[in-house]
């Protein structure tokens, strides 16, 4: 299609002004006549070459082969193939999901007859997943600059964005050190203690009596010491609920989305212990499953098949998820639940987790809704607000027996805010490590 440039608009307005002046001073309305339709026989002329003229210009979209979360990034298109000089608007369609400055788009080229040229826009994604750039949206001005030309070019890229772990990661690993402190505990192994032997070496002060190996004493004729190390080569599973009380917000931040950031944030510790770590999801059509992995590898495997992942409409089938871990996970392992638990899951998930803890240590992670405890907060005025703060009070005390009666049965349970998620998390972890429980 073609559009009226601003020179055609004011091209009219000034035409208007002058069949204004003729009107007025009621003489030349032959002259105006023959103006009126030489302009208008200019322009139709121009508008029809801006139709007909072939589209000679080619375009490439250049993106970054990954994007994070909130991290502004610049999209780079490349115009090359002119045979004249040409003036283009260029607007990319761009995901809903990203923001862009207004200023930024459209982009404004003057591109010179056979020369090539890149331009670039600043986006910043806000939400993570598979993203589809579709169309390039092109304008060329035609050869009076009365007229644009407007035509969509189909450019369909797609592109990973990444949550911004980093900075979570950073703060959220100080909280963490903090929260140790001030619990006072050590999260340092003592000289030489741990669970797997790592080497024989002199006596120091301060070793325990018990780790002197007195063979190899005889032998050298001097005090030897056994050392040994935190046990490594172990396994955790974590089983991430996938279901509709996932799609909970705290503010602008999904539940969802802190349960990822958890996840990254343990799985990056367990590694760094020499354990390997698997994932598996529940409560979403198409679950997922991987295996443990140690190392980078296992870290890069959790970041490439967990970055799309979102809450489905579904509800969790907690039975049924406890059956794929006996099924697939053969070796003990460390399993750590993330959900969202109500009253009525009682009668599914007690049975569904001690199935699993017949063959591995189990601990389950809720989150808590903030929205709750606002809502105990406030002062009531209405029979509505009454019946809406017993209620929150009644879940609240049927979760807190649903808490209790998992712990009676031997399965750790955790009740967290989802900001505090990885950093009990983490710290449940190396609790678990220390105590020597799996």
């Amino acid at each position: 299609m073609i559009i009226p440039s601003k020179r055609l608009l004011w091209l009219s307005v000034a035409l208007v002004a002058l069949a204004l002046a003729f009107s007025i001073a009621q003489a030349g309305n032959t002259l105006f006549l023959i103006l009126a339709s030489l302009v208008a026989g200019i322009v139709l002329l121009d508008a029809l070459w801006c139709w007909i003229r072939p589209h000679s210009i080619h375009f490439k979209r250049i993106l970054p082969q990954t994007l994070v979360v909130g991290m502004p990034q610049v999209v780079h298109i490349q115009v090359e193939g002119s045979q004249r000089t040409e003036t283009l608007q260029l607007y990319d369609h761009v995901p809903a999901d990203f923001q862009v400055t207004a200023q930024h788009l459209p982009l404004q080229l003057l591109l010179p007859a056979q020369q090539n040229a890149e331009v670039g826009y600043e986006m910043t994604p806000v939400k993570r997943g598979l993203a589809h750039f579709t169309t390039l949206q092109v304008r060329t001005l035609s050869r009076l600059g009365l007229w644009w030309r407007d035509r969509k070019i189909a450019l369909a890229q797609e592109v990973k964005v990444y949550p911004n772990y980093t900075a979570f990661a950073r703060y959220t690993l100080l909280a963490a050190e903090q929260q140790l402190n001030q619990m006072g505990i050590n999260r340092r192994p003592r000289r030489g203690e741990g669970q797997d032997f790592h080497q024989l070496r002199d006596y120091r002060e301060g070793d325990s009596i018990r780790q002197i190996d007195w063979k190899a004493s005889a032998r050298i004729q001097a005090l030897v010491t056994r050392e040994y190390q935190e046990a490594r080569d172990q396994e955790v599973l974590i089983m991430v609920d996938c279901g509709h009380r996932m799609t909970a917000h705290d503010q602008t931040i999904a539940h969802f989305d802190y349960v990822l950031n958890a996840v990254l944030l343990l799985a990056h510790v367990a590694l760094k212990q020499g354990d390997a770590v698997g994932l598996g999801t529940f409560g979403t059509a198409e679950p997922r499953w991987i295996l443990p992995k140690k190392g980078q590898y296992g870290l890069q495997q959790l970041l490439t098949q967990t970055y799309d992942l979102q809450p489905s409409e579904q509800a969790p089938d907690y039975y049924q998820a406890a059956l794929s871990v006996v099924a697939r996970q053969k070796r003990r392992a460390l399993v750590l639940w993330i959900t969202n638990l109500r009253d009525e899951d009682q009668g599914d998930l007690l049975p569904a987790l001690q199935l699993v803890r017949k063959r591995h240590p189990v601990v389950i992670a809720s989150l808590h809704e903030t929205a709750i405890d606002v809502l105990l907060e406030q002062t009531i005025h209405s029979l509505p607000e009454a019946l809406d703060y017993a209620a929150a009070v009644q879940h609240l005390q049927t979760r807190a027996t649903l808490m209790k009666t998992l712990q009676a049965s031997g399965i750790a349970a955790l009740d967290v805010m989802p900001t505090e998620l990885a950093a009990k998390l983490v710290n449940h972890y190396l609790d678990i490590k220390r105590n020597q429980l799996f």
